[in-house]
């Protein structure tokens, strides 16, 4: 007898409140399909799917478009003789006692304020939906050559809502007469494109004379410290040391101490805050003083010690990231290390992908300025000051030299 009672309140709140009416369309573009649906289903109307389909030899947009409509009809509630009629329907069973019948027919009338979190959680639904599709109507609204641009810029891995944003740039900015000229548009494109990035800031010993370098294992810290050192000491003829703060790493500090006795400069290991701030006192002559540091998984308790260890010290924080690394690590470490007040991003390993959106979507949404590239292994060479115009030929050359 349970389970009548449960599947009568079950279809209550199936019919109660509200009933969905659903309308499919077959039209040549989206502004036509959004006049229907106004027309027809009104202003409170939202677009659920769409799809392009071949009919009659011709491609067409189909359109599924919803409108919430409250039910005309009267609260639903279960007669004693209705609820009998369906116990006697049960194999082998005996209608209950009236008075249970009853008991179920009072229970089955919900208190008035029931139905509010019901309609909480429609209209919930239904702003996520339209939202979501506004994005979409956006994307299809994309004619020809545009919607060509966008769908690029998505295979060369730039997240699909900045592809957007930087397609609808273009079309903005493009007069009418490059709107059927690819090369216009792809010159357009990378205006755009270098308008997005965020300014170069590149080392500068006079403003910066002590810098430490963060970032997770395996980027390259050790290495970037030491072609960092071997420029700025031989080419620009700057007094320059070194210091490590990396006590973790088997071998670490002794790679940078090899580094610093072939360059020819003063080196030192610190354990501790005291050594740290004791080191720095004693290299103050120096130009540019170079911290190396421990590497840090994002998500270790430790990058609270390493914040410890520098808090409140006059010097700037550059967080190295692979290039290698998918968009959602990378943006995942920005906001991991963001505690050290940045001061710009450095990506290494550019020579060992052939992809470079996800360094496109991560400065676009950390808005930090960018210093170097890595591009290999080589001590000095392989480190140049950052361009955005390299950042967007490596885009749309997907690596190749």
């Amino acid at each position: 007898f349970i389970a009548l009672p449960c599947l009568v309140f079950g279809i209550y709140r199936l019919k109660k409140v509200f009933e969905m009416q659903l309308k499919k369309y077959k039209v040549n573009n989206i502004k036509e399909a959004m006049d229907r649906i106004k027309e027809e289903l009104g202003e409170d109307a939202f677009i659920l799917s769409n799809k392009t389909i071949r009919e009659g030899g011709r491609e067409w947009l189909e359109i599924m478009a919803a409108v919430e409509r409250e039910s005309a009809s009267p609260p639903f509630r279960a007669s004693a003789e209705t609820l009998q009629w369906g116990t006697q329907r049960l194999e082998g069973k005996v209608a209950p006692p009236q008075e249970t019948l009853s008991r179920w027919e009072k229970n089955l009338t919900p208190p008035s304020g029931d139905i509010e979190p019901l309609r909480e959680e429609i209209a919930s639904m239904k702003a996520m939906l339209k939202e979501n599709q506004t994005r979409e109507n956006d994307r299809i609204s994309l004619d020809g050559l545009f919607y060509n641009l966008y769908k690029d810029l998505c295979s060369r891995e730039i997240h699909p809502e900045l592809a957007l944003r930087l397609v609808k740039m273009v079309e903005y900015q493009s007069p009418l007469k490059e709107h059927g000229d690819p090369a216009a548009l792809h010159a357009r494109l990378a205006k755009v494109l270098l308008s997005a990035l965020p300014e170069v800031k590149p080392l500068s010993p006079s403003h910066t004379p002590v810098l430490a370098l963060v970032g997770p294992t395996g980027v390259g810290k050790t290495t970037t410290v030491a072609k960092l050192a071997a420029f700025f000491s031989l080419a620009e003829e700057k007094r320059v040391s070194l210091i490590s703060v990396d006590t973790y790493r088997i071998g670490a500090a002794e790679q940078l101490k090899t580094y610093a006795s072939l360059i020819g400069l003063p080196f030192a290991l610190a354990q501790n805050r005291q050594e740290l701030e004791k080191y720095m006192d004693l290299f103050r002559a120096s130009d540019l003083i170079l911290i190396d540091t421990a590497g840090r998984s994002p998500r270790s308790e430790e990058l609270g010690e390493e914040k410890a260890l520098f808090q409140g010290l006059p010097l700037e924080v550059i967080l190295l990231l692979s290039s290698s690394q998918k968009t959602a690590d990378l943006l995942f470490t920005v906001q991991a290390f963001r505690h050290f007040s940045l001061s710009s991003l450095l990506f290494t390993k550019l020579d060992e992908t052939v992809s470079y959106g996800n360094l496109f979507n991560v400065l676009v949404q950390s808005k930090l300025p960018l210093s170097y590239f890595g591009t290999g292994q080589r001590v000095p060479e392989d480190l140049e000051i950052a361009s955005p115009g390299k950042l967007v030929d490596l885009l749309f050359s997907r690596g190749e030299k």
